[in-house]
Formats: structure tokens, sequence, C-alpha cells
């Protein structure tokens, strides 16, 4: 089946709900997605779940790089060989 990433860039609920997945590979997703070092251990100290974690990393990235934020640079960090969650970006950043 071929699928193609979708065009724009994902809202939050989108992003909160992959957050909640993410519990093992969120650190490495946010230095995909180009975030430095001391905000990401600023938000592994200030947030005790995992998911929590995740979701404001997310929401960084989204409000660091507004239009420029899109499916299109999430499915690849997301596919990265070091993040390697093929199966989420499948299922948040492209079409069914």
């Amino acid at each position: 089946m071929l699928t193609t990433v979708k065009q724009g860039v994902p809202d939050n609920e989108v992003l909160e709900t992959l957050a909640g997945e993410l519990t093992l590979v969120w650190l490495t997703l946010g230095r995909r997605l180009k975030l430095g070092e001391a905000k990401l251990q600023a938000f592994k100290k200030e947030n005790d779940a995992c998911s929590e974690k995740a979701f404001k990393m997310l929401l960084h990235w989204k409000r660091k790089n507004a239009s420029r934020a899109t499916y299109e640079v999430l499915n690849s960090a997301l596919c990265h060989n070091l993040v390697n969650r093929v199966d989420l970006a499948e299922k948040y950043c492209c079409d069914s």
C-alpha cells in the first residue's frame, strides 16, 4: 500500500496523542527534530510522565519552527534509523 505524507502542520491534539506513544524514543526524536540538548534536558527534569515530556518537546518544536514544523519533517524524524518508529510515522503523518 502506498502512503503519502500529509501536508501542513500537525495540530496539538495529534502531537499529544503521538506523545503518548513515544515513551522510549522522545529524547532521540527531539534530537532528530534539531532541538537543543539543554532544552531537552529541561523537559526531562520538569515533567514526571514520559508522555508529558514528549508532548512538551513536540509543542516546543512546533512553536520554534512555526510553518516549518510540518508532517514531512516529523515523518522524517520518526523514520530516522535512531528513532525507528516507522509505525508511528505511518499512523500520524501519512494519509490512509
